[in-house]
């Protein structure tokens, strides 16, 4: 219980904002502490932290298809509905003994059960023009090895010791090809190189093998060429 009043207390500093709003916040922690993913309405896709932690901001009021998914389909995918009625919300995510889950609601302690299909659930707000397609999986769902703060050290060390900015490249793409990091971490890395020209290659380098795509955006705040930010903004 201790461990769940922190996690409250966690969730209630997030939680704390000024004034109305018209958007909300789910915050889910893995009980496990285990990296997990989720997919709302089948279209958009958010990563938790390597330590299971995810926050998914400004979701509207209405019933959302929340997919949780776990890295290298470690075990089977769970389907939610979650509700958004005029506030936020936070929920540990909890594995039950037949590998199945549920969300423990951290204010009132409540849970929700996993919907045996998709189907079942209305989505009453729509994230996309299109209709969602439960069955759609993004390219990108981050069913692969996650980078630990180890794998990380090593490739900025090995990137230290390169002799040129392609070099330094080459040595992360060997990396990528074997693990997936966080838009933080791949932010990190681009400081070693000093030219926007090969951040922007960096960063379409790295793209493949990072968890957290929906923030791939933020990158730019590290380039400074207005051309070289223009050429990424392309990318998106």
């Amino acid at each position: 219980m201790n461990r769940y009043f922190l996690s409250f207390l966690l969730f209630a500093a997030l939680s704390f904002k000024a004034g109305a709003q018209q958007t909300f916040f789910v915050y889910i922690e893995s009980e496990a502490r285990e990296p997990f993913y989720v997919l709302i309405n089948g279209k958009i896709n958010y990563s938790s932290s390597i330590h299971g932690f995810l926050t998914i901001p400004q979701m509207p009021n209405g019933i959302y298809d929340a997919e949780v998914g776990f890295v290298k389909g470690k075990y089977p995918e769970q389907h939610f509905a979650l509700s958004i009625k005029n506030q936020d919300l936070g929920y540990t995510l909890r594995k039950l003994k037949d590998n199945s889950f549920d969300l423990m609601n951290l204010q009132t302690f409540t849970t929700i059960a996993p919907i045996a299909s998709a189907n079942t659930i209305q989505p009453t707000t729509k994230l996309e023009e299109t209709t969602p397609s439960f069955t759609n999986k993004l390219k990108q769902s981050p069913k692969c090895i996650i980078a630990t703060d180890e794998d990380y050290s090593l490739l900025h060390k090995q990137m230290e010791r390169a002799t040129t900015e392609q070099g330094m490249i080459a040595t992360a793409e060997a990396t990528f090809a074997q693990r997936c990091f966080s838009v933080e971490e791949v932010k990190n890395l681009s400081k070693l190189i000093p030219s926007d020209k090969n951040k922007l290659a960096f960063f379409l380098a790295a793209r493949q093998s990072i968890y957290d795509d929906n923030n791939f955006g933020t990158l730019e705040s590290q380039l400074n060429d207005q051309t070289i930010k223009k050429q990424f903004r392309n990318t998106l």
